[in-house]
This record gives C-alpha cells, sequence and structure tokens, in this order.
C-alpha cells in the first residue's frame, strides 16, 4: 500500500469511495469534488494494487497540528490499519 498526494486522475475515484461509504450529499457533485480537493492543504489517497482504497483531505499549519476534514477507507481494508497509515514524510 501506498500513501501519497492525490493524483487529478483519482480525484473521481476518491468521490465514488466516500460515495459507497455513504458521504453522497456531500460529495455527489463531481465538479464541486474536484474542485474541494484542489483547494485542499492536503489530499491524500492510500492506493493499493492501483485501486484507490483510502481518501483523507485536511488542514495543518505543518508543524504540529492538522485537522483532518475527511477520511475513508474502502469497506474491504477497514480494521486493517489503513486508516492509521502514514505517507512519505508527514502525513499532516
Amino acid at each position: 500500500m501506498q500513501i501519497r498526494p492525490i493524483l487529478p486522475n483519482e480525484v473521481e475515484a476518491a468521490r465514488r469511495l466516500l460515495v459507497a461509504a455513504g458521504w453522497d450529499r456531500k460529495v455527489s457533485n463531481a465538479d464541486e469534488f474536484a474542485e474541494l480537493v484542489a483547494r485542499s492543504q492536503r489530499a491524500l489517497v492510500a492506493v493499493q494494487d492501483g485501486e484507490v482504497i483510502g481518501f483523507i483531505r485536511a488542514l495543518t499549519d505543518g508543524l504540529t497540528n492538522g485537522y483532518i476534514s475527511m477520511v475513508v477507507v474502502a469497506e474491504p481494508q477497514r480494521g486493517s490499519g489503513v486508516g492509521r497509515a502514514r505517507g512519505r514524510g508527514r502525513l499532516l
């Protein structure tokens, strides 16, 4: 599994992941979601075997404090540590 900044071609996969987890009202419009991701300080994905299995969006000062706004993990991977994993360097 790799955790890294989201790529433009992964935005729709992240949106579908959120919809599957019940966030459909907040992310129903694909264009608005793409704008939301573009304006986020941090937007990361967890990718396994080329598939987006996790998404996180956050605000941070880059040093010690951060606020997670959205976090979701695909149902089959829940409980496996994806939400607690860390990417390269600082997560937030």
